[in-house]
């Protein structure tokens, strides 16, 4: 389950995932993101977890599948979590993405995710 997030706009797109993330959000989320890529050759995601539990099978091939596919495309990504996990797997996903700056934030620093992910 996903919601877009208010400080979004023109090619910076928080996300705020919570339960489990399907195929079926990334096939409404995709469009969205090779539109912003279209119009500005790059794009930085913002993603906040909230009591995310985790990506079902289809959305983490949907999920790799994109990612293999614009990954230079992804300027940065900001990871927001709660959990120790999701900082762990911050990190295992950033050695997958070569082109693109990741950084892993607590909850108490989502205004700094925000700065960073826009400077």
């Amino acid at each position: 389950m996903y919601q877009l997030l208010d400080n979004s706009s023109d090619n910076v797109i928080g996300t705020r995932i919570s339960e489990q993330f399907t195929n079926e959000d990334y096939q409404e989320l995709i469009p969205m993101w090779k539109d912003a890529i279209q119009q500005h050759g790059k794009i930085r995601l913002l993603w906040q977890m909230d009591d995310f539990k985790g990506w079902s099978t289809e959305g983490l091939l949907a999920d790799m599948k994109f990612a293999s596919r614009h990954n230079r495309e992804i300027e940065r990504l900001a990871m927001v979590g709660q959990k120790r996990w999701q900082n762990w797997m911050t990190k295992s996903v950033d050695l997958g993405f070569s082109q693109t700056d990741i950084c892993y934030f607590e909850p108490s620093q989502l205004q700094e995710a925000w700065d960073w992910v826009q400077k």
